[in-house]
């Protein structure tokens, strides 16, 4: 096994096992009403103006395989083989145990490891 291939079959164990990192992410209609996954999710208040100040503003974004995205039924790709995923529905819990609501903003797919980074953009907060 090549190093890249551990480095994979790694980040799939931390942030997809049950003892990992990850949190339960749930894309809607993504193909069926709802699929659910496990990856990293996050949301912090601490990010950077463009002059490099730092601000209290909301940041979230999640992280997760590909591969198990694909694997669960998720459409990941269009018809040019590009990532796209802009304006998919996601939600996840955070610390309190809140269901917190987000539409995919941007994505950044690793195509080394297989993960896809994406920001987030709140569309509804319980």
């Amino acid at each position: 096994m090549s190093l890249l291939d551990r480095a994979r079959k790694d980040w799939l164990r931390h942030t997809s096992g049950e003892d990992g990192f990850g949190v339960d992410i749930t894309f809607h209609n993504q193909p069926s009403p709802f699929v659910v996954i496990r990856g990293i999710g996050m949301a912090h208040h601490m990010s950077e103006d463009t002059e490099g100040h730092v601000i209290n503003t909301r940041n979230s974004h999640i992280s997760f395989s590909e591969k198990l995205a694909n694997d669960s039924g998720i459409i990941t790709r269009n018809n040019k083989g590009e990532v796209d995923l802009e304006g998919v529905k996601i939600s996840f819990l955070d610390s309190s145990n809140t269901l917190r609501k987000y539409s995919i903003k941007q994505v950044f797919p690793d195509e080394t490891v297989g993960v896809i980074y994406c920001v987030l953009n709140s569309y509804e907060q319980n």
